[in-house]
């Protein structure tokens, strides 16, 4: 059983991850792996973040070091797909506008922009940080 997987899909152009299951300080050095090498290519990545089940501040900080690298070289790291763990921690760190935010369909080059996501509002039930409900 995997905690953790990130699958790769690419061209000349661009890239897309997909990250499946935990990410946290245990599985955080295999997104690190994976991606190390694609982020100073030059080249677009849109990490889609739909499987991600648990996101700690070790996968915020991995994904801060790939984006420094990127930018660096002329590239992009963009997220798609966020699912409540991410955005809570996105909130909870100040960090909603650190990345950019896209919508993307079935391959790497139908990668298009969206509108940031609208702060913590809008993910499924308001949350406190714990998982138990807010009281209010």
């Amino acid at each position: 059983m995997h905690l953790f997987t990130c699958a790769l899909h690419s061209d000349e152009q661009h890239a897309v991850a997909y990250l499946r299951g935990e990410l946290d300080m245990s599985t955080v050095h295999c997104l690190i792996e994976r991606l190390r090498p694609v982020a100073p290519a030059g080249r677009d990545l849109v990490i889609d973040l739909a499987g991600v089940t648990f996101f700690g501040a070790a996968g915020l900080v991995a994904l801060d070091e790939l984006d420094s690298r990127a930018t660096a070289a002329g590239g992009s790291i963009r997220l798609a797909q966020l699912p409540a763990p991410v955005w809570r921690l996105l909130a909870a760190t100040g960090t909603t506008n650190r990345f950019g935010i896209v919508q993307h369909g079935s391959g790497p080059t139908a990668v298009a922009p969206s509108a940031p996501f609208p702060a913590v509002a809008a993910a499924p039930q308001q949350r406190g940080l714990s998982g138990s409900p807010d009281a209010g």
